[in-house]
């Protein structure tokens, strides 16, 4: 059955979580709570906006249980730059306070995906936001983690690891990009802004193709979370 971008955009309820979704991945269960419905009910809007081509599910390689939902924005954006064609401009959300931010990037080992998206995060966010990573139980950083940025031009040959318990400052946000650590930020990054995206881990494949596939989805969120920071 097809769903049109203007039936999920004419539901109050859908485009709050599309807004939510800005930045952060959310289970179904997430979802049901912004929604303020049972279980069942918001099961059938994450079908209808999967179905649109604006949501898109990822099991969690922490637990196989849970799913993690994530907004894609290429539908949405193309719809309103119609949109605007016909209406004029349509304001962004207003930027966040860059002025000497903070981001912190966490993931499990801080070997490969929160080293790519604090790289990432260096070149394309605006320069007094500063970037740190750090991991839960660091291991060294995989050669393929330094070998895909290298094709990119992003040299992290000389990137260390960094354990979470080492990082003394308070973030202005903090991004998990593993859903083991997505606890850990809720419980101690409480004055934070607070992002989770769902990131497979490419180390259990040790697979060029996957680091690679990693590293450019990475990319795209970085972009997208750019635009917070634009002011």
């Amino acid at each position: 059955m097809q769903v049109t971008i203007a039936e999920i955009l004419a539901d109050e309820k859908r485009v709050a979580v599309l807004d939510a979704l800005r930045d952060r991945d959310v289970t179904a269960h997430d979802i049901a709570q912004m929604m303020g419905l049972p279980a069942s009910a918001a099961s059938y809007h994450i079908k209808q906006m999967v179905l649109a081509g604006v949501l898109m599910g990822t099991r969690s390689d922490d637990d196989a249980r849970v799913v993690y939902y994530r907004r894609i924005a290429a539908p949405i954006r193309a719809y309103l730059n119609r949109l605007q064609g016909l209406f004029g401009e349509v304001h962004p959300r207003a930027a966040l306070d860059n002025a000497d931010a903070l981001v912190l990037y966490i993931c499990r080992a801080n070997s490969a995906r929160s080293q790519m998206a604090a790289a990432w995060s260096r070149a394309l966010l605006p320069a007094t936001v500063h970037t740190l990573s750090a991991g839960v139980d660091v291991r060294p950083i995989h050669p393929l983690t330094i070998a895909v940025m290298q094709e990119v031009g992003i040299n992290l040959a000389s990137a260390q690891p960094t354990a979470l318990a080492h990082v003394a400052v308070l973030p202005t946000a903090v991004v998990s990009v593993c859903d083991s650590t997505r606890s850990v930020s809720e419980e101690r990054f409480v004055q934070s802004e607070r992002y989770h995206w769902s990131t497979p881990d490419p180390a259990t494949r040790n697979d060029v193709q996957e680091f690679r596939r990693v590293r450019d989805d990475l990319r795209m969120r970085v972009e997208e979370f750019a635009q917070r920071w634009m002011s």
